[in-house]
């Protein structure tokens, strides 16, 4: 056998580091979108899925794969080699609906999916008991599957083994959630991945031994539980802030259904895992509509959406007092009723994307949010090309991609699977037999003491190799950002309930499920209904008649009812037919 050592360049032309993992976007009603230029985002017509929020692509910001928590389809939008995954919970529809990919920092190769997919049946007195769903991961390898006929690359496949693992709760057991997002760890290139349950945070670590279902437990602030062994949130967490000496990230939850409405704003430490007792804002507003948030690029600004059909700007450096806004928004010409975001993501120029009920064929953007006072809302900005954004289903959350890609050592398969790439290993790069780089591939290896290339290697494409050391995990560094946090516990409190809709906090609908009947509290002879299906359709509206809406010649399925009293909106709420 022959071995032997490369220390030489082969190319001395290469592209820069792309990081385009959130360039593609597949979400909605067969809805997709590419921000590769992001002043110029195209809208793309080749979604195959119809209930997608989660895609990655690779760092130039090629497509690999999309995904609605039940199907995974490849970039050439077929379901992916092993790609049915939950397929054990049947085909019930699934209540709540939300999924996350994390691209695994130490394996170029691999993603895991975290599906939280939920199923529901009608409890006493209209209440929601879930019957079957659990949080679960599913390992997905892009050097496995078959060979694409456009590239010659692998498609990927599931690792087999690692489709729809439970993940595990405190005491080793599955669990319900309707949550999940993902945090760089402190060393910059391990993740956590949070997931909340009932009255604590749940953190997952995924490092270079994998994913480990230990999770490093935080308690929640108090909320309103629900007594059916499931609370519905809405998660997001801020990127790192720009340096603080007591936590690394703001995270956001909320817990649906209450009266009134609540939302907190907590502190995270990104070396522990654990939410921490260093900053709170308290947020609270009328019942019954969106909250969709998004944190600014550098955590600096939250933006909220929904309440009273208005886009909040709060800001989060001034630590004595609540500054917030009202960010002026560009109405669509000839909309007459206006519903505000429903969900919210930011792309990586800083611009933050939102879907409304409003505008059903299009994404919304919320301009210059990186200025405090500054930002400006537009509701018809990307045109989906008649593809419905689907306000029932959330938009895709950011992939994170590590800064800090150091590993000690690298094997890599016999084919390479990157258009472009850098290895960089604090140790060595050993290729396999037989591998081999394609003319359209561009791959660098930088290696801190060798780099063997197995035999037979064949290189058509640009190579590049050189022995440059690195440091595996590094930490991030921390500055002070606000002298008063580290002196003293912050806590904050924020109303954006109006008081002329004091009375309106009570209005509530039951049973949900429902069956034949809709009830509805608290409202007056002369308030009138709307009813949209999952695809933002009307299909059904009129007045409600001693607060009951007749609800049995719809079909089963999720379903959104706005209820107006003399062109005011009062209430907005999603509900199941069963």
């Amino acid at each position: 056998m022959k071995k032997f050592f490369l220390t030489i360049f082969l190319c001395l032309f290469f592209l820069g580091y792309a990081q385009g993992e959130n360039d593609n976007w597949y979400f909605g009603l067969y809805a997709a979108a590419n921000f590769s230029n992001p002043t110029n985002p195209i809208a793309l017509t080749d979604n195959a899925s119809q209930w997608s929020d989660a895609s990655v692509s690779d760092e130039n910001g090629n497509l690999l794969f999309y995904t609605d928590g039940k199907s995974i389809w490849n970039r050439e939008h077929q379901v992916m080699q092993n790609g049915h995954i939950n397929s054990a919970l049947g085909s019930s529809v699934s209540y709540l609906h939300d999924d996350a990919i994390a691209k695994d920092p130490f394996n170029p190769n691999k993603y895991y999916i975290f599906s939280t997919i939920t199923y529901y049946s009608n409890g006493s007195s209209g209440s929601i008991t879930l019957t079957g769903g659990f949080c679960s991961y599913t390992v997905v390898d892009m050097s496995l599957g078959s060979i694409s006929t456009t590239n010659g690359l692998p498609l990927g496949d599931v690792v087999s083994g690692s489709n729809s693992l439970p993940v595990l709760d405190a005491n080793g057991n599955a669990f319900f959630s309707n949550q999940v997002n993902v945090v760089k760890h402190a060393d910059d290139s391990s993740l956590w991945v949070l997931i909340p349950n009932q009255n604590q945070m749940y953190s997952y670590k995924i490092d270079n031994l994998g994913f480990s279902n230990i999770p490093v437990i935080s308690s929640l602030p108090s909320f309103n539980f629900s007594t059916n062994g499931f609370s519905q949130y809405s998660l997001n967490s801020s990127p790192v802030i720009n340096g603080n000496s007591n936590f690394s990230n703001f995270i956001f939850l909320s817990l649906l259904g209450i009266n009134p409405g609540a939302s907190k704003v907590m502190s995270f430490d990104n070396n522990t895992g654990k939410i921490t007792n260093d900053y709170l804002l308290d947020i609270t507003y009328n019942p019954g509509i969106s909250i969709a948030n998004e944190f600014n690029k550098d955590a600096t600004v939250l933006y909220i959406g929904g309440a009273n059909q208005t886009v909040y700007g709060v800001d989060l450096i001034n630590t004595s007092t609540i500054n917030y806004y009202s960010v002026p928004i560009n109405y669509p010409v000839g909309t007459s009723n206006i519903y505000g975001p429903i969900s919210m993501r930011r792309i990586k120029n800083g611009d933050i994307y939102f879907t409304s009920q409003s505008t059903l064929y299009y994404l919304g953007i919320i301009r210059n949010a990186d200025v405090f006072n500054n930002a400006s809302a537009i509701y018809d900005y990307l045109y989906t090309q008649g593809r419905t954004v689907n306000t029932v289903v959330p938009l895709p959350k950011i992939v994170l991609a590590s800064s800090n890609n150091c590993v000690q050592d690298y094997t890599l398969s016999s084919q390479e699977t990157y258009a472009a790439h850098t290895y960089h290993a604090s140790n060595t790069i050993t290729t396999n037999t037989n591998y081999s780089i394609n003319a359209s591939q561009d791959i660098k290896m930088k290696a801190g003491h060798s780099i063997l290339l197995s035999p037979n290697t064949t290189i058509n494409g640009q190579f590049l190799v050189n022995i440059e050391n690195c440091t595996v995990g590094s930490p991030v560094s921390k500055f002070l950002r606000n002298s008063v946090l580290s002196q003293k516990p912050v806590r904050l409190s924020l109303d954006l309930r109006t008081k002329d809709k004091v009375e309106e906090n009570n209005i509530q609908i039951y049973p949900n499920p429902a069956i034949d009947f809709l009830n509805v509290t608290k409202v007056s002879d002369k308030a009138t209904y709307k009813i949209y299906n999952a695809a933002g359709q009307l299909v059904s509206n009129g007045n409600i008649n001693g607060g009951r809406i007749n609800v049995s010649a719809l079909v089963k399925g999720v379903y959104v009812i706005a209820i107006e009293d003399k062109g005011d909106d009062l209430f907005k709420s999603k509900f199941i037919k069963k």
